[in-house]
């Protein structure tokens, strides 16, 4: 997990075929993002700590 504010995109996601992944970027709302039900520990605690610094 990690944070990077960017100033622009230039792709839809990425990751390496020869190492089987399948990286996709996802925008959300913040509302739609609160709404959804979280499914896993990083995402809980990425989640967090946004909130703190919103």
């Amino acid at each position: 997990m990690y944070y990077a504010e960017v100033s622009h995109r230039s792709d839809g996601g990425g990751g390496l075929v020869e190492e089987n992944e399948n990286i996709e970027m996802v925008d959300l709302t913040w509302e739609v993002l609160v709404a959804e039900p979280l499914q896993d520990a990083k995402t809980v605690i990425a989640v967090q700590w946004v909130r703190l610094r919103k």
